[in-house]
C-alpha cells in the first residue's frame, strides 16, 4: 500500500480549526490557535481535543483505507470503555461502521471529582475495504467522544487520491452538540449526533 501525506496533502480536516502535532502524530482540535493562551483548565482543553463534528474529507479511486491512530476517550468509575466508532461515507451512501477498540481512558469518579485515574491503551489501526476502485468522495467522521491521533494513512498501490471537489457535507444539528458531556451515553452514531447533508 501506499502512504498518503495528512498534512499539506489530499486530506482535510473538515470541522478542525487547529492541529496538535508531535512526534506521536496528528490531531484535531475544534477552537482555532489564539484561543490556546485562554483555555487555562486541562479538563476544558481536553473538549477542545475531542473530535465530535470533525471528519477527513478526500476523493479517491482505492477500495481500501488504513489508519494508523490512537484514541483516547472517558469513562466512568465502574463502567467499562467503550468502543469507538468511525464512519465512513462513501459519496451519499450508507455510513460504513469501524470501532477502534483499544482505547486509553481517564476514569471519572462521579462522587469526587478530583479522583481522575488514567488506563493505557494504545495504538491500532481501522481498515475500510471493499469500496470500489471508481473515484469516490469521502469522509471519515471521528468519534464524538475522543481524542484521535493520527500516525499514519495508506491506500492501495497505484490509486488516486485527491482534496474533495465537492461541497462537505453541512451540520444540521445545533452547535450546542460540542459541548455534549464526553461521559453521557452518546448517540451510538457520529452522523446521527450531527446530522449532514449535501449544499
Amino acid at each position: 500500500m501506499q502512504s498518503v501525506d495528512l498534512e499539506d496533502g489530499p486530506i482535510e480536516f473538515v470541522g478542525a480549526l487547529d492541529l496538535d502535532r508531535s512526534d506521536a502524530g496528528i490531531s484535531p482540535r475544534r477552537l482555532p490557535a489564539w484561543t490556546r493562551p485562554q483555555i487555562a483548565d486541562p479538563f476544558l482543553d481536553g473538549m477542545v481535543a475531542m473530535a465530535s463534528g470533525v471528519r477527513l474529507t478526500f476523493e479517491t479511486t482505492s477500495s481500501t483505507i488504513e489508519i494508523d491512530l490512537a484514541a483516547t476517550s472517558f469513562r466512568r468509575l465502574g463502567t467499562e470503555t467503550r468502543p469507538q466508532v468511525f464512519q465512513l461515507i462513501v459519496d451519499d451512501a450508507d455510513p460504513i461502521d469501524v470501532a477502534a477498540t483499544n482505547v486509553s481512558a481517564f476514569v471519572l469518579d462521579p462522587v469526587d471529582p478530583t479522583n481522575v485515574g488514567f488506563e493505557e491503551g494504545g495504538s491500532e489501526t481501522i481498515r475500510f475495504d471493499g469500496l470500489g476502485n471508481h473515484v469516490k468522495r469521502c469522509e471519515v467522521w471521528l468519534p464524538q467522544t475522543s481524542t484521535i491521533r493520527f500516525k499514519a494513512m495508506r491506500i492501495d498501490d497505484k490509486s488516486m487520491i485527491r482534496p474533495t471537489t465537492k461541497p462537505a457535507s453541512a451540520l444540521t444539528r445545533s452547535p450546542r452538540a460540542v459541548g455534549k458531556c464526553a461521559i453521557r451515553e452518546p448517540s451510538t452514531s457520529r452522523t446521527e449526533t450531527w446530522g449532514h447533508r449535501r449544499h
